[in-house]
């Protein structure tokens, strides 16, 4: 009990809200970015949430690796994480959805 909170809404806003005033004491173990299927949308969710990170930490990217409509506008977000050194990966998995379409996650942990 009192261990998670609940916060609805368009996480662009009310992660930042959440961090910048009203639980600014808060670091994350485990963070899980799986929200908007938007480059920007998940650009911020990982600003956001490297800023709230333990420094022991583990990131799940929800939707990357995959083919499909989701894969290529994510793709960019999490390689471009890579790129600037704040995470470094760990695990891909890939599961088939169906005939044409895949599924998939991402672990890594933010470099602090």
């Amino acid at each position: 009990p009192g261990r998670l909170t609940i916060t609805w809404g368009d996480s662009t806003k009310t992660m930042k809200l959440f961090r910048t005033e009203t639980h600014s004491e808060v670091k994350c173990d485990l963070i899980i970015v799986d929200g908007g299927h938007e480059e920007d949308v998940a650009t911020a969710d990982f600003e956001n949430f490297y800023l709230m990170a333990n420094p022991v930490n583990v990131v799940v990217f929800d939707d990357y690796p995959i083919r499909g409509p989701i894969g290529p506008q994510l793709a960019p977000v999490w390689e471009q994480q890579l790129s600037d050194g704040l995470v470094t990966e760990l695990y891909a998995c890939r599961m088939r959805s169906n005939k044409r379409s895949m599924r998939g996650f991402t672990i890594g942990h933010f470099v602090l």
